[in-house]
Order: C-alpha cells, then structure tokens, then sequence
C-alpha cells in the first residue's frame, strides 16, 4: 500500500495474507514459485547418486526443505550418447538446464554444437545469447530452425483453420474461453498482465507498454489485433511477431484442444479465442514476466479477460460497436468490465458519463483509479522530426522533453497513460530511470498509425492511418493540420460497413482535397458508392477507385510536389496499402 511507511528494520515483521484487498504488488510477492507449485516427490538419494560426480552439469536442485543442494546434478558420460528429454512445468526452468547442460558439452569437447529448433520458440536463442557470452563468438554454433522448413502443421493450413471459425454471431460468454485454457492447464494465469481497453489507441498503448517495460529489463508477451498484414502480428515477445513456423507448431499443439472444446460446446471455438489461448500458452511458454493485452472488443466477455489482470487501462471511449450498446454508459460498462479486484486503473479523459461509470466500477472493485488529466498530465508538446517532444508528469515520475516517434497529441496520451500503467504495475514505488524510459519510448514503432513512408523525391510520400470510425478521424485530422505541412491531400479511403461512415467522412472532410473511395478487402467493406455520397458537399473531388493497389496508383498520379497521399479508414485497408508499398509486415 502507498499509506504505509515502514524503515528496513520493521519490513521483516510485515506479513502478506491474500485477499481482496491486497494489491497486485503484494499477490506477487505471496504467490507460489514454480518450485513451490510442483506436486513430485524429491528422488531417493540412490536415484541421485548416479547423477554425481563427473558429467555435463545440468543444474542444482532442491532440498526437501526448498534449499538450492550445493552438489550439482550432472548427465555421466554414459547417458551422453543417448538423447535426453526434459520435463518440467511452465517456469520450471527447463531452458536453463538445457543451455546450462549444452555449455557444459562445449567445455567438454572440440565438436559444434548443434541446435534443432522444432517449436520455434526461444530456448535456441537464449542458447546462442549465453554461448557468445561466453566464448564471444557463433561460429561453432550451427542453428536449424525446423518450424521455418518442415513444420508438423503448415502456416496455411493453420490460418484456413482459424478463418473456419469466424462466429456468425457474437456470443457474450467466456465458457468455452474458460474451459479452454481449463485443458490447457490455465497458461492464462501463468504470467500477471496490463489489460488495454477503449475504443481507439489501444493497440499504440500496448506498443508503448513494451518499450517501457523491455526499458526496464523486462520479458514482455503483446498481444494485439487485428493485424495489418500477416496474423503472426497479433502475438509477440519482447516487440518481435511469432515466426509463421513457429505460429503453425503452437497452432498445431492447439488444435486437439480445440477440437476437445467444440465437442463439448453448443458452438466451436471462435477465430478471436482460439488466438487468445494461442497467445496465452506462447507467453506461459516463453516465458514472459508480463504480457499486455488488448481488448479485442468490449472487456467484461472478451477471451482476453481470464488473465491475472494488475493494471487496466481504458483509453477513450466512444460509440462504435453496436453489439456494446447505443448509450456510452453502456459502452463503459461493458469496457470497464476488465478492471479486478485491487488493480490499478488508468483512464484517459472520458465523457462525463463513461467517466462516472469507470470511476463507480473501480470503487466497486476496491481499484485504484488513475486519471489523465489529474493524476497524470501532458504538460508540454509540440512536432518534432519524424514524431513530436512532449513532457510528462506522472504519479511518481517526470519525463522532460521525451522525444516520440509519433506523431498526433492522442499518441502523446497513449505515451502518458502507458507510463502510468508501468507506474502501477510496479506498485507506485518510484525510482525508474528516466533515460532508460526515454530511450525506450524513442524505439516505439506503431505500423499504420500516422505511419509516413517516403518514396524519394520523385513521389509524395504516403501517410497510412487506421481511422476507422469518427472518433478516429477527427484525430487523424487534427494532426494532418497541425503537424504536417502539406500542399494537398489526396485520401484513398475504404471503410467497414458497420461504422458511421458519414460522421467518419464528415470529420475528415476539412483535410481532403480529394477523395477516392475504395472498398476494403474485407467481406464486412461498405460499398464505396456509399463512401463516395457520404462525402457529396463536403468533399469538391470525389472519385471512385477500383481496389487498394489500383487506389494508391491513382491516387499518385494525382499528387505533386508538396504533396501527399493518405491512406486512411479499416485496418484492413491500411494493411493493402502497406502490402501495395511492398513494406514487410509489421
């Protein structure tokens, strides 16, 4: 608690009970260790014995009394020749043994040694980090990654599997959700996570959150959607996507599972769900110190709320998914449905009625609601070079002329709400190092927000951005007339057929001087003859183009010098765009 204050020799006379009042500081302090958690019996020391003495080291293990045994457990020389399996649970620490125990047989021979990397996960990589460590050098170490040449289950069949179980309607339930992750062995509770919720800027505040926290040294599992490009965009440790090899073998794992849950259920799991145990069993497995999740719609029954959620933050929210209700109380409601008992909740400016719901629910929940604004505040901003300089005052730290990477004044509240997150999760403590935060939040990179790609000095260059709904573009206005100073603007715009695609144009129309409408490549795209109306009166030049790739091609015949093209509307669209630029996935 932020109320007590104690001197060193008190501490030791602290005890942590569980319960609803105990922060999520202290659940993590008194929560078992993996060690803790087995249920195996220690071996019969004659058992032990023939693991002594001389052989490849493999690690110490435990006493019966949980002390670290100071004799080492060792492979002998006549086990050597035979493969070796190790077991464990989820943190058990089996990378470890594996690289402490393939260091050992470096030491021990002239030979190279060679990694197979069938999973695709991290324990190859965390074996070549240690080996350079070590002997400053890779050149005996030769690395094969099966999942990117021969996986179990292929990238394509995986991705036809998970398209297969797009719902026809939406069900507000977690049962098959819950007994998923039930079969799974509950990876949902493995790592304690940041929940991001909202309505627009959730996926640049879980960007910004793993900077900070990778800043601070620490593993972090995101997850995030949609995707632009690929799905391996959605799942990530430490910013880097999963490998599609690597996608397809966790997939593969999965599916028996899967198949388990729509056996028992009335309705086979979801496309979002199965993604949602996807991730939650990649960053169980990885393993992360902490994952950040967010919404994929609503909050109170979205596959992403069976997580050990500390912090919840809600960035702002507005109307946009009818299936959440006509009413922004109701929106609220449903959003603010992520926050637990003892949190920390950190809310961006809210309408007054969403605000008085958020700020009821974190009182019901006995939260601690953070408010930007008021408890946290952007102080200072302006356009820089490829970003803008911004300075913020937080609950316990101050961050003075932070350069960041991108651009718009609601970027440098997701920058502010994503630092106090951090704040909370680490219980308000104080003492982060202000230069490692600040060099952490200069790496951010968030594809498709504001995104400006140049294209030399013979093409105007393009500026892809996911305003998807009203709310969005009025933000994506804002900063195309206060931060970039270009002559005209031809916007190839492609919306979904379920957003107020008026208010959208509506709030748009003041930056365009051209308008192509397009249709974006997705089966829930409006039309984009209803683009184009919503646009009449508003908009002088009004046209009507083909595909994204024929859009961009139009849309640059029409742009000079001083000019630029956006890309604007569904992430969907936005991704076509950076596929018709040949930009890699993000």
């Amino acid at each position: 608690s932020r109320g007590i204050v104690a001197d060193v020799e008190e501490v030791a006379s602290f005890w942590a009970l569980g319960g609803r009042a105990l922060s999520g500081v202290g659940d993590r302090l008194i929560a078992a260790t993996p060690s803790e958690r087995t249920t195996l019996p220690r071996p019969p020391a004659d058992t032990l014995s023939r693991y002594r003495g001389e052989g490849i080291v493999l690690g110490h293990p435990r006493t019966q009394d949980g002390d670290v045994d100071p004799q080492p457990l060792v492979l002998p020389p006549e086990l050597q020749r035979l493969h070796t399996l190790l077991v464990g649970a989820t943190g058990s620490g089996k990378t470890v043994a594996a690289v402490t125990g393939l260091l050992a047989n470096q030491d021990a021979t002239d030979g190279a040694t060679i990694v197979l990397a069938p999973k695709g996960d991290g324990m190859p990589e965390a074996y070549c980090k240690a080996h350079y460590a070590k002997y400053g050098s890779l050149d005996d170490v030769l690395y094969f990654d099966c999942s990117e040449v021969l996986p179990a289950f292929s990238f394509d069949q995986a991705w036809a599997d998970l398209l297969a179980r797009k719902p026809q309607r939406m069900v507000p339930d977690l049962d098959r959700i819950t007994l998923l992750s039930e079969l799974l062995g509950r990876p949902d509770q493995a790592v304690p996570a940041i929940q991001v919720t909202g309505t627009n800027g959730k996926t640049s505040a879980a960007a910004v959150l793993t900077a900070l926290l990778n800043g601070l040294d620490l593993r972090v599992g995101t997850y995030t959607s949609p995707h632009l490009q690929t799905v391996c965009e959605r799942v990530r440790v430490d910013g880097a996507p999963l490998s599609e090899g690597g996608f397809a073998e966790r997939y593969a794992e999965l599916a028996p599972y899967l198949a388990e849950v729509d056996a028992r259920s009335s309705q086979h799991v979801t496309f979002f769900e199965a993604l949602t145990a996807l991730a939650y069993a990649e960053f169980a497995d990885a393993p992360v110190d902490i994952a950040a999740y967010e919404v994929g719609m609503g909050g109170q029954w979205d596959a992403t709320n069976l997580v050990r959620g500390e912090v919840a933050v809600l960035t702002p929210v507005t109307l946009d998914h009818p299936e959440l209700g006509d009413r922004i109380e109701e929106v609220a409601r449903e959003k603010a449905g992520i926050i637990k008992p003892g949190a920390v909740v950190v809310s961006a400016p809210q309408p007054q009625a969403a605000a008085e719901v958020i700020a009821a629910v974190a009182a019901e929940q006995q939260a601690e609601l953070v408010t930007l604004g008021q408890d946290v505040r952007v102080v200072q901003r302006h356009p820089a070079v490829g970003g803008q300089v911004i300075t913020v005052e937080s609950v316990t730290t101050t961050l003075q002329d932070l350069f960041v990477p991108l651009s718009g004044a609601h970027q440098a509240d997701n920058v502010a709400a994503a630092l106090a997150a951090v704040e909370g999760f680490l219980g308000f403590a104080g003492g982060l190092d202000e230069e490692l935060l600040a060099e952490a939040v200069s790496s951010v990179r968030v594809p498709g927000r504001l995104e400006v790609v140049g294209r030399g000095s013979e093409q105007a260059p393009v500026v892809l951005d996911g305003a998807h709904n009203p709310a969005g573009a009025r933000s994506l206005a804002q900063a195309l007339q206060e931060e970039f100073a270009h002559r005209r603007r031809v916007v190839m715009l492609g919306v979904l057929d379920d957003k107020d695609v008026e208010a959208l144009v509506s709030a748009l129309a003041p930056v365009v001087h051209c308008l192509l409408a397009v249709e974006a490549p997705s089966p829930r795209t409006a039309a984009a003859e209803r683009v184009a109306k919503a646009a009449e009166g508003l908009i002088d030049d009004v046209r009507i183009a083909g595909n994204v790739e024929q859009g961009l091609q139009q849309a640059s015949a029409l742009v000079g010098h001083g000019d630029a093209v956006v890309v604007a509307g569904s992430l969907y669209t936005v991704g076509a765009g950076r596929a018709a630029l040949d930009l890699d996935p993000a």
